[in-house]
């Protein structure tokens, strides 16, 4: 997308801040899948983003406040396989953090195809 709206520009930010407030509470290994996924959404995006404003809530809320907000940009004209993709990968990483081994435990058990 090289024109972004206003209103775009916003619930992009509103996912963005989801991530990262994720990211800031999670667990070392958690955390890095977050900023991980946060780069992937900026990638779609170049080098035209907007600002991280800071968030806080429970971790349902934000996954809740970023699944809304790709939800939106999908709406307003996004890449909906390309942001649906970030939500499958959000989904994957809560159901790995829920074992008891851990991101990285899920990651060597999942292969890359399933991603795809």
């Amino acid at each position: 997308m090289s024109f972004m709206t206003f209103e775009y520009a916003e619930v992009l930010a509103q996912c963005r801040s989801c991530l990262a407030a994720l990211a800031d509470a999670a667990p070392f290994e958690q955390s890095v899948a977050y900023e991980h996924l946060l780069l992937d959404l900026d990638g779609l995006y170049g080098d035209v983003v907007p600002r991280i404003e800071p968030l806080t809530g429970a971790e349902s809320e934000l996954l809740a406040g970023f699944e809304a907000g790709i939800d939106r940009l999908i709406d307003l004209g996004g890449d909906a396989r390309a942001t649906h993709r970030l939500i499958d990968e959000l989904i994957w990483m809560a159901s790995c953090s829920t074992s008891s081994h851990g991101i990285r435990r899920c990651a060597q058990s999942v292969s890359c195809t399933a991603h795809s």
